[in-house]
């Protein structure tokens, strides 16, 4: 019964969903305890005996899959526990950046999206709890992810055959955040949660946040919430690299400098959920309702102050992003015992919406209401082979209107459905994965132009079928060393912004322009890896090659460019508001890089040591002579680490150098070397009344060394923070 009761409900969900989020909520909480109780009530309760008959016994059979001590297949890095509290950063770029392969795109402080091995935005998938963050972080760089790391319980990196399950749009690979707001199994206490508050000095702020889970029986009740408030940012030096910023936009432009602060980089942040969930020993049963607020600043760069109105007195430029986002979503889960390992969907709702303004003046509002759903049904062969199946289906309104509006209000439809084989061996283990998806862009306008001066007709609908495939294998050469191969194939459907954009961005000091002539992008993957660990050091080297066809990325135009072979100047909005002209061009491009750690632990009377060295490089150009390198990919860097553990103390201290990148592209700025020293510190410890507590700190930029992130789109207008301490208190009850 509990099979019939859990598809019922998620069908009737999807009904309620597609009406809108205010039939929405009443339709997850009613469902939910009444269906749900139900399903849960007919399934476990016991049965009246005959008190004159002797009661029967039954045949109990149990069923079990076992799981062998086979290699991991897909590559994929967790983050979990202590190791993710101590990482957590304002953004998701910020917490993730010491991982190999790993960079943060930042957009000052209030911005960070991950980076992984030289590919962000449409190519790597944001999600959270299996399902897309959905907010405006793939269209521009100056758009926050809409989640909080501090919230998290584990942060996935996920590569291999695994990625068809999330789109083409994870062709560089997925960042998935999972916070537990839909609880999995049955409450194992009636109270448990966890309190934490943070402080830093560099930005000076606070960050305050709670989870806690009740649960009774079968029932759980999940609540959290966090707050969020940083200053500005304190810098090494000057906000402007002046050489750059004259190379790029001219010496006519006059700058103003700042000096040791990023003016207009302080944000603030809240939000909160609640969830519940019924589960049994043959599934769950779950929904939730989250929203999130965050307010940031875009430093000015240096801009003078001006004034767009005439005879209104100049004032500083003060951008500002204000975003809401709300998601309601829920889950099911049935684990029959049979072949049929696992049923499992969910679906969610999510309406994102952000507000950019000038001196507390709108000029472009960005809406992104999406419907996810998806389906899955693992089937188990044995204890070598199992099969995933699996459809997703999008349904997405994406448009920015206002002053800058430089993206029209479109439908984008995405429907895809995929299949994951895996054979787990004692020695060998091997996984294929194959998705098709189909996505149709329909724009609302039928005609774009440029200042008045150049009309642009647009398609009633563009339309693309994606095909992806890949194949892992893992095997054990000896018992010290394993290998792992893999291969992929993967198209991508251009995204909204890449196919209409058309219009200013003084956010980015942009002018983009779209291209509706894209084609798909096609990405053949290579990658050969190898593991060899004994008992006195482990080393780990991975190697890869991208081979992309029709490769889509945003070029510097420059000043002066052809659109439909008429002149279009772009040399400046105002005379205080220079921006560059952006647009979406395709070329093939190779990308070939590698990451490589060697790790020695030692015993001492003290504690345990381990000390560390490592490198990573990416590369990326394009195969047509004079077309450069890639833009915006990270340069070489290498360092070491020195890490302590003994009776809940943990220490380490990281020291990395980072090149200058000396291949930043067509019209694009380089970036000198820097050299990055962290340190951190923590401690376990039992509190009063049964607590665990966990107290932290971290120090990071600690040479307070003027870093400028080549992969940023204003590094030349703002490095990122220089020397910096958080401190930290959590009790686990």
């Amino acid at each position: 019964m509990l099979h019939y009761y859990i598809m019922s409900t998620y069908v009737i969900t999807l009904r309620f969903l597609a009406q809108g989020p205010s039939r929405c909520s009443a339709a997850l909480v009613t469902l939910l305890l009444a269906v749900g109780s139900v399903a849960f009530a007919a399934e476990n309760q016991p049965q009246k005996e005959n008190e004159d008959e002797p009661p029967e016994v039954e045949e109990i059979v149990v069923y079990g899959h076992t799981i062998p001590a086979g290699p991991q297949l897909s590559p994929a890095t967790t983050l979990s526990g202590d190791d993710l509290a101590r990482r957590v950063g304002s953004t998701l770029g910020a917490t993730l950046d010491e991982e190999l392969g790993v960079h943060n795109a930042s957009f000052g402080p209030g911005v960070g999206i991950p980076v992984i091995r030289g590919l962000t935005g449409s190519r790597v998938k944001m999600l959270q709890n299996g399902i897309g963050t959905h907010d405006a972080s793939a269209a521009s760089p100056d758009h926050a992810v809409a989640v909080e790391p501090i919230l998290a319980e584990q942060i996935r990196i996920v590569r291999g055959a695994d990625v068809v399950r999330y789109g083409s749009g994870a062709a560089g690979g997925a960042v998935e955040i999972i916070d537990g707001r839909i609880p999995r199994e049955a409450p194992g206490r009636y109270l448990s949660g966890t309190v934490e508050s943070r402080y830093g000095n560099n930005p000076e702020g606070h960050l305050a946040a709670f989870k806690v889970d009740m649960g009774y029986d079968y029932l759980t009740l999940h609540v959290d919430g966090f707050d969020r408030q940083t200053g500005n940012v304190d810098i090494p030096g000057a906000a402007l690299d002046e050489d750059a910023v004259r190379q790029q936009f001219g010496e006519f432009v006059e700058f103003e400098r700042s000096e040791g602060r990023l003016r207009n980089s302080d944000a603030e942040a809240r939000g909160g959920a609640v969830g519940a969930s019924i589960a049994g020993d043959h599934g769950f049963l779950g929904a939730a309702i989250s929203t999130m607020s965050n307010e940031y600043g875009i430093p000015p760069g240096g801009l003078p102050p001006h004034s767009d109105i005439p005879g209104q007195a100049p004032t500083e430029q003060r951008i500002r992003i204000d975003l809401d986002q709300s998601r309601r979503e829920m889950q099911a889960e049935w684990q029959p015992a049979s072949f049929i390992d696992k049923i499992s969907g969910q679906v969610a709702h999510v309406d994102y919406r952000h507000h950019e303004s000038d001196n507390s003046r709108v000029s472009t509002t960005f809406r992104n209401e999406v419907i996810e759903g998806r389906g899955e049904i693992d089937l188990w062969w044995s204890d070598w082979a199992t099969t995933s199946i699996g459809s997703q289906l999008v349904d997405r309104q994406f448009g920015a209107t206002g002053f800058e509006t430089f993206v029209p209000e479109s439908d984008i439809d995405t429907l895809g459905v995929y299949v994951v084989q895996k054979f787990d061996f004692s020695k060998w283990g091997a996984e294929f994965g194959f998705r098709r998806e189909s996505v149709t862009t329909r724009p609302s306008e039928t005609q774009r132009s440029i200042g008045g001066i150049v009309s642009i007709d647009l398609p009633d609908e563009l339309d693309y079928v994606a095909y992806s495939g890949s194949f892992v294998l893992n095997v054990d050469l000896t018992q010290t060393l394993s290998a792992h191969a893999s291969y992929s194939y993967t198209q991508r459907a251009p995204d909204v912004q890449e196919l209409l954009s058309l219009g200013p961005h003084l956010s980015t000091r942009s002018f983009d322009i779209g291209n509706v002539e894209l084609d798909l992008e096609t990405t053949q993957s290579k990658e050969f890896g190898l593991v060899w660990e004994t008992g006195i050091a482990t080393l780990e080297s991975d190697f890869y090659y991208r081979d992309i066809s029709d490769f889509i990325y945003q070029e510097n135009l420059g000043f002066l460019f052809d659109v439909e072979e008429q002149l279009f100047k772009a040399e400046c909005v105002q005379i205080d508001q220079c921006v560059s002209a952006f647009g979406y061009l395709q070329q093939d491009a190779k990308f070939l890089g590698f990451e490589t750690r060697a790790t020695v632990p030692f015993e001492t009377r003290v504690g345990l040591f381990s000390v560390s060295a490592f490198a990573e490089l990416v590369r990326g150009y394009f195969v047509d002579p004079g077309a450069g390198s890639v833009p915006r990919l990270p340069p070489l860097s290498y360092g070491t680490a020195i890490e302590y553990e003994k009776l809940g103390w943990y220490g380490k201290v990281r020291l990395s150098h980072s090149t200058a990148q000396n291949r930043a592209g067509l019209n694009e700025t380089l970036t000198p070397s820097y050299m990055a020293l962290s340190a951190e510190a923590s401690y376990r410890f039992k509190a009063p009344f049964g607590r665990n507590g966990f107290a932290f700190v971290r120090a990071r930029n600690l040479l307070n060394d003027d870093i400028r992130n080549s992969t940023s789109f204003l590094r030349q207008f703002m490095p990122e923070p220089g020397r910096a301490v958080d401190v930290g208190l959590r009790f686990d009850f």
